[in-house]
């Protein structure tokens, strides 16, 4: 890898280290997740997989464990304050068991992908959840009727992290035309985020940059 890539690599890390930060602090702040429960029941199965059975390369694989840190106080606040956002026509008393098979079977599902695909980088599965993601993210703050547990900078950290490394991404494999296709939505996906966030703060009388 170039010391150009190495750098934008990093930079991704650190930024979506910073989305994730930011989604935790306002989580606490408010009292609720904002994080998306398909979301995390992706993610952390991913973090876990590329962070202790099939590790990336040293710097990779750090970053992957601070993540998979950062999804397991996210999964904390969503079994504390997600029951919110279960369906209503659905028990609560559903809520735990199908959000530990959802993580069983998601972690299942990935490490099948990996094997039997020969993705051992992660790369592949990584830019499919993290298209699945954004478009989550986009569903989330259209359904709520708030901006609990949202930021404009959490937004910005996600479109801006996401791009680092679809940038990485293209220059190692440009010829990849699905993952370039994944590449576009995803960032067009998370701009629309970002923009709702904005809207939503607008219409509920809220300064979009004083919200950190």
């Amino acid at each position: 890898m170039s010391e150009h890539n190495r750098i934008v690599l990093i930079s991704g890390y650190i930024i979506w280290i910073t989305f994730g930060v930011i989604i935790i602090r306002r989580g606490f702040i408010d009292k609720t997740c904002g994080y998306p429960m398909g979301a995390i029941c992706l993610g952390l199965p991913w973090e876990f997989i590329f962070s202790f059975i099939e590790p990336q390369i040293p710097v990779m694989a750090w970053f992957n464990r601070f993540w998979f840190l950062c999804d397991c106080i996210i999964l904390t606040l969503f079994i504390r304050y997600g029951r919110r956002y279960f369906p209503k026509n659905l028990s609560q008393t559903l809520f735990l068991p199908v959000l530990l098979t959802s993580l069983i079977v998601s972690f299942i599902g990935i490490l099948c992908f990996t094997y039997q695909y020969g993705d051992l980088s992660g790369t592949y599965s990584a830019f499919y959840i993290q298209l699945i993601i954004s478009l989550l993210f986009v569903i989330m703050i259209i359904n709520r009727d708030n901006v609990d547990g949202q930021s404009i900078y959490a937004a910005l950290a996600k479109m801006l992290g996401t791009l680092c490394f679809d940038i990485v991404s293209f220059q190692h494999n440009p010829t990849a035309k699905f993952l370039n296709f994944v590449y576009i939505i995803s960032f067009l996906l998370d701009f629309i985020y970002f923009v709702l966030v904005y809207l939503k703060c607008v219409q509920l009388k809220i300064s979009p940059w004083k919200r950190i």
